[in-house]
């Protein structure tokens, strides 16, 4: 596609949105493989061949970032930006022996692949992050595109058969987020939070998104969005749910379920669905 024949604006928040996605594929692997290996608290903890796996220059990222906001951070990795998520790649050690298999389809010089492309999109999306996002060359913008595309493909394929391996081969949500600020990566396919940090009101209008593992086609699959605890309840179906708080739903528990149904099996992971998150959150009676 000749970049230059489109809008300016389109063209940079498209790169910008590709590079998010690329991270966030990114934190998703490191936080599956290490997690699996060392716990949950695998920033701090994972060691291998004497030395840590993440620098102390992320570990005090993510501790600061978590403790500031642990809505937004529910896991520590979430904390971490393109630099600090490449470094860790870079390592001999810890990409032969839990990334390797993930990337080397696409990047089949290994490690110092993995780390010239990230270097090379580290800037770029720096800049396109803050104010000087505009004066990215066209073929910058080009390279941010492929080369994060690249990633996000090799890693697609990777849980595509991960998935194909599993005892039930279904879709899951990898994140959930609301305009609020809450964002949450679910850690298992029944997936339950309460969203204690802030309290809404009446009268806000709150939009909730969900995103699905894309090693799985839209096609595949239905979402369905429902109030808990009210009668009649507001449904919604797709990738996004709006709704204006009203007396109706004032509570110290305000619930909302977002479930998962398949459309090509005729089992499901939990007989019903194959995926469901269920939120928890204060409505307060008085408007903001």
């Amino acid at each position: 596609m000749a970049l230059h024949l489109l809008d300016s604006n389109d063209v940079h928040n498209a790169c910008r949105q590709r590079l998010e996605t690329c991270e966030l594929w990114l934190r998703r692997i490191i936080h599956d493989k290490l997690s699996a290996q060392f716990g949950a608290d695998y920033i701090d903890g994972a060691i291998l061949a004497g030395q840590p796996i993440f620098s102390q220059k992320a570990k005090d990222t993510a501790q600061k970032f978590s403790e500031k906001n642990p809505t937004q951070y529910s896991r520590p990795i979430d904390a971490l930006l393109l630099d600090d998520l490449g470094a860790v790649l870079a390592k001999q050690e810890p990409y032969n022996n839990f990334f390797k298999d993930a990337f080397e389809q696409e990047f089949p010089w290994g490690k110092d692949h993995i780390r010239r492309i990230i270097k090379v999109l580290i800037p770029i999306r720096n800049a396109l992050s803050h104010a000087n996002g505009p004066t990215q060359s066209i073929h910058d913008l080009e390279r941010a595109l492929c080369y994060s595309s690249d990633i996000v493909k090799s890693l697609k394929i990777y849980y595509s058969k991960m998935a194909k391996n599993e005892k039930f081969p279904a879709p899951v949500f990898i994140r959930f987020s609301d305009n609020m600020g809450t964002l949450v990566y679910p850690a298992e396919a029944q997936f339950h939070y309460n969203v204690d940090a802030y309290s809404l009101h009446v009268e806000d209008e709150i939009r909730f998104e969900v995103e699905v593992d894309s090693s799985f086609s839209p096609s595949e699959y239905e979402i369905k969005w429902v109030v808990n605890n009210i009668y009649p309840a507001e449904s919604g179906v797709g990738t996004s749910f709006n709704l204006k708080l009203t007396p109706r739903h004032v509570g110290e528990k305000f619930g909302l379920q977002v479930s998962l149904t398949t459309t090509n099996n005729e089992w499901h992971r939990f007989q019903n669905v194959d995926a469901y998150l269920t939120l928890n959150y204060e409505v307060l009676p008085t408007p903001r």
